[in-house]
Formats: C-alpha cells, structure tokens, sequence
C-alpha cells in the first residue's frame, strides 16, 4: 500500500507542474534543459521533470522518474498532452496520456473544463 501511494503521489504531481506557477513556490526551482524548448522542473511534491514545449510554447510533454506501483524498482514516465481547452483565460489540455517503461499506462481524454474561483 505505501509503494502504491507512493506512485500515485509522484504521478498526480503532474498537475501542480503543469500549470507552471507552482514553481514559484519556496523551495522549487526550474531551469533551462539541454535545449531550448524544455525545462527542468524541481518541486518538493514532485519527482524532477522535464518539461517540453510545442513551437506555440505550449506544454507538449513531460518526463520524469518515479516509484513503481509495487515498489520494486523507479520507472521512466512519459506524459503527452494534445488539444486544448480554454475556460476563464486558463488554457489546458484536452488529452493527456502517460506511458511507464514505453507502455501505454494511462489516456484521460476531457469532455468539458470550467474554472471555478
């Protein structure tokens, strides 16, 4: 169950990277990656990732290494996000699919999107 929770932690700390804003927070740091279109995210809640952006500068992927589900190893994740949908000047992608060791492991694909406040 604690390697379990564990994944899941690392995994769903997408979220907090994606919108960008969380690396302001104390203790989070972001630098330029290798090339020009990438970032390397650190956040205490998330596991060091590599985030990749589209021509348009728009997050197009993201890489990172967490705990396996069953605790016995730390697996490569490979998030894809495609579309977009637009609520409240708050753009996000429509689909996001998240592969571990090269397999598909994950589709979310979004109906609607609303911000709230």
């Amino acid at each position: 169950m604690a390697a379990m929770l564990a994944h899941e932690r690392a995994q769903y700390a997408i979220y907090g990277l994606m919108r960008l804003v969380s690396l302001q927070d104390k203790d989070a740091s972001w630098a330029p990656g290798f090339l020009p279109d990438r970032l390397i995210a650190r956040h205490p809640l998330a596991p060091e990732t590599i985030l990749g952006f589209d021509t348009d500068a728009r997050l197009a992927w993201a890489t990172n290494r967490i705990p396996a589900v069953n605790g016995s190893a730390i697996v490569d994740q490979r998030f894809e996000f495609s579309g977009e949908m637009e609520n409240g000047g708050v753009r996000w992608p429509q689909r996001l699919t998240i592969a571990e060791g090269g397999e598909p492991y994950f589709d979310l694909r979004l109906k609607s999107f609303a911000v709230q406040s």
